[in-house]
């Protein structure tokens, strides 16, 4: 378990720790997690049991029933709104989007749904401090309420994450009408603690039922246009295709056969280097060459493999194993063919 998968384990048993004691509930929970995402549904699932809890007493109190109706709307308001920007939180929208997705496969509607991700968040709070991420995440969300349609559905989903559903559409395509006005409504810099901020923010579309009619799928397909969004450099939305799909596929099997063995991942091609002695070449060496096994229809570049191994910083594992196995080959060869010259190229 990593590092800050314990903190946050750490953390959570900190917030139900403190919420029991002031409802006076009884609440154990042992936690085993293994991703952030994980972390995410065992907090929500104690807030809904600290929820349920605080109702029970509430029936226990005696109060009238206008005051249990007052007191169990501010609960539901607080268990479905965001705290910092007061629009709704992932608790609210994952299962609004999913029963929507109901509705509009029954009245053949055709909807979309965007993630968007404010570029460089994470540099803004390490340069300006957290008290002004905050600020911008609040305005940011202000500015998306402007310019979306009332029958849009807003939400915040994580620190510096939205997510939109938008019914109602005629085609697709009227979507990007949409996501262009939001764009444009961050022209103008944020003013936050007296600090002059741009913001810019990258978009992942998904439309119903074009991409897909499952709910849970096209919030992955959402997110998969959001990462194509995000390394073209931002600042941009994206479809989600087909092609977006099969380059997610891509990237996923070069992933999985990085983490085999590298006799399993990788062969080793010599490439002859020669010298020109009196008119005619002669073989002086060998330059050795990394290459990758692919068992895909797909074309595979090398630098595709290089690229995925430097974001989930592979790099170094594999680089000493080419060079394990290389000197191992160039020992070999050196002792068959002593006058040749030997290169490695990593």
């Amino acid at each position: 378990m990593s590092k800050d998968i314990k903190e946050i384990e750490k953390s959570i048993h900190a917030i139900s720790d403190e919420l029991c004691k002031t409802i006076s509930g009884q609440f154990d929970i042992t936690l085993q997690i293994s991703d952030p995402n994980e972390a995410i549904q065992k907090l929500l699932m104690i807030i809904n049991f600290l929820l349920e809890t605080m109702r029970r007493k509430i029936n226990a109190l005696g109060y009238s029933a206008k005051e249990k109706d007052e007191l169990f709307e501010q609960l539901e308001i607080s268990n479905h709104k965001d705290a910092l920007t007061g629009i709704y939180n992932r608790n609210y929208f994952h299962p609004y989007l999913k029963q929507h997705c109901i509705n509009a496969q029954r009245y053949n509607e055709c909807f979309a749904i965007a993630l968007c991700d404010i570029d460089h968040f994470k540099a803004i709070n390490e340069q300006y401090s957290y008290i002004v991420g905050d600020s911008v995440i609040k305005q940011v969300s202000a500015r998306m309420l402007e310019v979306l349609r009332d029958v849009d559905v807003l939400a915040r989903l994580n620190s510096n994450e939205f997510g939109i559903l938008m019914p109602q559409l005629k085609q697709a395509e009227d979507a990007g009408i949409i996501i262009e006005r939001l764009q444009q409504a961050f022209t103008d810099q944020i003013l936050a603690e007296n600090h002059t901020i741009s913001c810019h923010c990258s978009i992942g579309i998904a439309t119903f039922p074009h991409s897909t009619t499952n709910y849970k799928k096209l919030l992955r397909n959402s997110d998969l246009a959001l990462r194509d969004a995000k390394s073209s450099g931002g600042n941009c939305f994206v479809f989600f295709s087909k092609e977006i799909k099969q380059l997610h596929q891509k990237q996923q099997y070069i992933f999985q056969q990085l983490r085999t063995s590298f006799d399993n991942t990788f062969t080793v091609h010599f490439q002859p280097t020669y010298a020109i002695k009196s008119g005619s070449p002669e073989i002086s060496g060998c330059e050795m060459l990394l290459r990758f096994k692919n068992q895909q229809p797909h074309e595979i570049n090398i630098f595709d493999v290089i690229c995925i191994a430097e974001q989930h910083g592979l790099m170094p594992t594999f680089g000493l194993a080419l060079l394990s196995y290389s000197l191992k080959k160039v020992k070999q060869l050196h002792t068959a063919y002593p006058n040749l010259h030997f290169g490695i190229n990593l």
